[in-house]
């Protein structure tokens, strides 16, 4: 899987080597997927998170404009071997498929540099999605939709500390006291 990263250049004029959200897209539809949703409609920080608790190595490219900072997640070579084996686990028939597309369209170099063969068959993958990997990606999923909505779920207005304190205080509210805060300092004693 790590010589398929090796063809992805063709795909624009980017000197990297890395997979960004635009390649992994064009590598998909054109070996009979679509993942643009994924790769395409994903904002770069939720995309670069959803690698990160994936544990595959990527880097961040840059953008269109040379003014901002690099932002762009890209996987890595052996990002993109993690991010196969995953799907590979999760869905065989479907990955394999994508697999083998992808061999008979190009001329895949293998570790030896010999071209890969044509054909990938199918009983080299597993036959059904791995249980263990559908249970420790649906946690990881669980995990990654608790930490977004964690980091990302912003407070419209300061809290209330006065409905905050009653509420766990276990006392009553103070009757007809004015907000503290309502009001700037005064430098007198009266108000």
């Amino acid at each position: 899987m790590h010589m398929l990263t090796r063809r992805q250049p063709s795909f624009d004029s980017t000197p990297t080597t890395d997979l960004t959200p635009d390649r992994l897209a064009a590598f998909y539809r054109k070996v009979g997927g679509n993942y643009d949703p994924l790769f395409l409609e994903t904002k770069s920080q939720a995309l670069s998170f959803i690698y990160q608790s994936l544990g595959c190595f990527h880097s961040l490219q840059p953008s269109r404009s040379p003014y901002e900072p690099p932002s762009v997640p890209s996987l890595c070579p052996n990002g993109f071997v993690r991010w196969q084996t995953i799907q590979l686990l999760m869905d065989p028939d479907e990955h394999w498929r994508f697999l083998n597309n992808a061999v008979g369209m190009w001329d895949i170099i293998d570790a030896k540099g010999e071209i890969f063969p044509k054909s990938i068959l199918r009983d080299a993958f597993p036959s059904e999605p791995d249980p263990e990997m559908l249970e420790w990606h649906e946690g990881v999923a669980k995990r990654l939709e608790y930490d977004y909505v964690n980091r990302n779920v912003h407070r419209a207005s300061p809290p209330n500390f006065g409905a905050y304190h009653y509420h766990f205080s276990g006392k009553d509210p103070l009757p007809d006291e004015e907000d503290y805060f309502s009001y700037p300092p005064h430098r007198s004693g009266s108000r």
